[in-house]
C-alpha cells in the first residue's frame, strides 16, 4: 500500500509544474537580447577626442 501511494504521489509531482518551461530557442533569444542591451549600454556611446570633445582639425588651425 505504501509503495502504491508513493508511485501515485510521484505521478502527481511529475504532472504538476509551477512554471512553464522555456525552449532552447526562447532562452537563446532572451540571452541575445540581454547581451545586446548590455553591449549597447556599455559600448554605445563613442567618445571622440579628449574627454569626449572633438579634436581640433589641422585645416581649421592652419594660419597662412
Amino acid at each position: 500500500m505504501h509503495r502504491l501511494k508513493e508511485r501515485e504521489d510521484c505521478y502527481l509531482r511529475i504532472n504538476y509544474k509551477d512554471v512553464d518551461g522555456k525552449t532552447k530557442k526562447q532562452l537563446d533569444e532572451e540571452r541575445r537580447k540581454e547581451m545586446l542591451d548590455y553591449n549597447m549600454k556599455t559600448f554605445g556611446k563613442v567618445s571622440i577626442g579628449v574627454h569626449g570633445k572633438e579634436l581640433p582639425k589641422f585645416s581649421e588651425t592652419n594660419d597662412q
